[in-house]
């Protein structure tokens, strides 16, 4: 986590899964990609990883729930 003053950047990496919560993601996706070689793929607002579903609250919160991954 990176607080930014007014909000807070996660970088979550498990394995070979990465998620990124950010105000300029392609900013740091672009670093990934140009100086260090990274290959990503299925990148764009997250709706499930690792097992959990990930939807935005009523507030814009993004929250998740092993909906999928229960059923």
């Amino acid at each position: 986590m990176h607080n930014k003053g007014d909000h807070c950047e996660h970088k979550v990496v498990h394995v070979d899964d990465l998620m990124i919560a950010s105000h300029s993601p392609e900013i740091i996706v672009a670093a990934l990609v140009d100086e260090h070689s990274f290959k990503l793929k299925g990148m764009g607002p997250t709706e499930f990883h690792l097992g959990c579903d990930f939807y935005p609250d009523e507030l814009g919160v993004l929250c998740y729930t092993p909906k999928k991954h229960v059923d």
